[in-house]
This record gives C-alpha cells, structure tokens and sequence, in this order.
C-alpha cells in the first residue's frame, strides 16, 4: 500500500489488467494498489463499485494508522466506491464487483481465492 499505488509499473500493469475486464483482485492493504486505477475513461476503478480491503477501525485497533501513507476505506469512498466491511472487526469479507475482487483483511485471502477460480471459470 506504501510504494504500489504511486509506483507507475504496478498501476500501469493493474490498469492493462483492468481494462481488459480480467479478474483484478487483492486482499487487506493490496486493495490500496488500486487507488490510481482507472477504467478506459480514465475513471477510477472505485467509482460506483462496492469494494473492501482493510477498514479504519482494523487499522487504529492495530496501531498502525501512523505507519501508513492513507486510509484504504476512506481511499476508497473518496474515489467513488461503496465501502464495505465484515459486522465483525477482523472478519472475513469479500466482494466481487464485476472484474474487481476484494478481501478485507488477511483472514479473506481463501475466500478472494476462490473467488478468482470463479471468475476464471
């Protein structure tokens, strides 16, 4: 999340991926590599889409809210997305969103798996 949203590289290999409606996913901080990614109309890829990744309230109860450049849920209701979380701190969540697929903490990594396999199918 520090070094992938900003690096041109990763966002221009997310952005190929993207537009090309392959499944694009990522799980807990991951999801902060999308936050210069955008559509074909240079939209970001947040814009109207429900996603997940880890929430304000995981990120204080860790600690860790000085340590990082930006809050991943509010990255992503400040681009246009629909934040969602588990009821649960710490619980697992995921959300496919067309090609987007998103987990929420670490504890989703097999459940955003599986929800690739999926989309590849």
């Amino acid at each position: 999340m520090i070094d992938l949203v900003t690096d041109p590289t990763s966002i221009s290999l997310v952005n190929t991926s993207f537009r090309a409606n392959r499944p694009t996913a990522a799980v807990y901080h991951g999801s902060g590599a999308f936050v210069n990614v955008t559509d074909s109309n240079n939209v970001s890829n947040f814009k109207s889409r429900r996603a997940t990744g880890f929430s304000n309230l995981e990120e204080e109860t860790a600690r860790i809210v000085k340590k990082i450049p930006f809050l991943l849920e509010d990255s992503i209701r400040s681009n246009g997305g629909k934040y969602e979380k588990a009821l649960e701190l710490w619980g697992e969540y995921v959300v496919v969103e067309g090609n987007l697929v998103t987990g929420k903490n670490p504890t989703s990594a097999r459940a955003v798996g599986q929800a690739i396999l999926k989309a590849l199918e």
